[in-house]
């Protein structure tokens, strides 16, 4: 009788510790699963960060060498290496209009840079900057239109540009991720927004979709339209 009571306890114990090992299975399973997921968005995460940091490292980059090269501090050596990786900036350094512009970016001080980086955008009334900048701005245009070989509203069209907005905004291109810093114009009259990348790599320019470029422009410039216009950068600032 003992015995076999002693050989019934050894099979309820055998068969507890087979399901107890099953169980153990099955939840190890499970948690190298969540562990497998878990890995994974990691993984993404990271890989989404680090693109992040590439993208605004590479416009800190183009940053620098558009401030120097609009303020004409470029060597010799730098230009040629500027050639030879194909960076864009000495064409539009070649582009009078365009110079103007990238001028007027360059003598903004570093706080309201910091500021585009932060809220996207910088807007001003053209009429409320100081005289130089106001005359930088009409330059530009100027040189513009007679490159356009357009003169025959010139004279319009620096009134309106008076009463429009201007500013800078910082964009997002969806394909790659990779940021530009454009100068446009929200035109009083109503007409369709004027505007130009002035900092980014023409790589990621080459790489994009025209339709991209002007989307992500257009519903950035309609978000920023109705928004309250930045502080005004100081006169004593070199445009």
């Amino acid at each position: 009788m003992l015995s076999m009571t002693m050989n019934r306890c050894k099979k309820t114990r055998r068969k507890f510790c087979q399901r107890l090992e099953s169980g153990t299975n099955a939840t190890s399973v499970v948690v190298n699963n969540m562990i497998k997921v878990t890995l994974a968005l990691l993984a993404m995460f990271a890989f989404s960060l680090g693109c992040g940091f590439s993208s605004r490292q590479s416009l800190d980059r183009e940053t620098t060498i558009a401030l120097r090269g609009a303020l004409g501090e470029l060597t010799e050596f730098e230009k040629q290496s500027l050639l030879e990786e194909s960076n864009g900036v000495l064409l539009r350094l070649s582009d009078p209009s365009l110079r103007k512009v990238m001028q007027l970016f360059a003598g903004l001080p570093a706080s309201q840079r910091r500021q585009l980086q932060k809220r996207s955008f910088l807007k001003w009334q053209v009429s409320e900057l100081d005289t130089a900048r106001q005359e930088l701005l009409d330059t530009s245009l100027r040189e513009r239109m007679q490159f356009l070989e357009d003169n025959s509203q010139l004279e319009e069209t620096l009134g309106v540009l008076h009463e429009s907005n201007v500013g800078f905004i910082e964009v997002e291109l969806p394909s790659s991720g990779a940021l530009l810093v454009s100068f446009y114009i929200l035109w009083a009259n109503g007409s369709t927004p004027s505007y130009v990348t002035i900092v980014g790599s023409v790589g990621d320019l080459r790489a994009v979709d025209t339709s991209e470029y002007d989307g992500v422009h257009e519903r950035h410039l309609r978000m920023i339209r109705s928004l309250a216009n930045s502080e005004l950068p100081p006169a004593n600032e070199r445009p």
